[in-house]
């Protein structure tokens, strides 16, 4: 077994690895980094990390910027800031949190676009969803449980108005503005 002097990336201290380990590394990548203990390793692989940018993201419910500085569980894939949505959470906890957040989310956007006859928005309470092609499968609210796009899907097949115009297109008092 023949043996080669290589040098420890993270303490460039010289120590002997087998050749053929090393050709069989060198072939995958020239720039193969071997490391003489698990510390070194450790070591090397913290500072490695430490040297990568923290990517930054907009929060889908404050708008405030925040930043992840590891990767695992919940890492990129994260849509609110940790004041928002903080760690540590209960599974219940952390399901009902998402389902506020998507319901502020929600009324923010209902509050926007206003009724489409009379032009209300003072409150989402009084903004509903009316489905004017009979072709209702959803209650958009009860979508915001499986997801935004889900919602956004449904909403696109309807019109918001006022509680009172919306009551006055059923009773036939009043028709839609095409």
């Amino acid at each position: 077994m023949k043996m080669v002097k290589v040098s420890c990336a993270q303490c460039k201290r010289i120590f002997e690895k087998q050749d053929k380990t090393v050709t069989y590394f060198r072939k995958k990548n020239p720039n193969w980094n071997f490391f003489c203990e698990s510390e070194c390793y450790k070591a090397f692989r913290t500072k490695e990390k430490a040297d990568k940018p923290i990517k930054k993201y907009v929060c889908e419910s404050c708008g405030d910027d925040f930043e992840i500085s590891s990767t695992g569980s919940g890492g990129k894939n994260r849509k609110y800031c940790f004041e928002c949505f903080p760690e540590g959470l209960s599974k219940k906890e952390r399901s009902d949190l998402r389902m506020h957040l998507l319901r502020v989310k929600a009324n923010r956007e209902k509050v926007e676009l206003g009724c489409k006859i009379c032009s209300y928005n003072k409150t989402a309470m009084a903004l509903e969803w009316h489905h004017h092609n009979d072709d209702k499968k959803y209650q958009p609210a009860n979508l915001l449980k499986r997801s935004w796009e889900a919602y956004q899907k449904e909403i696109k097949k309807c019109v918001l108005l006022c509680s009172n115009c919306h009551r006055e297109i059923h009773a036939g008092v009043t028709n839609l503005p095409d």
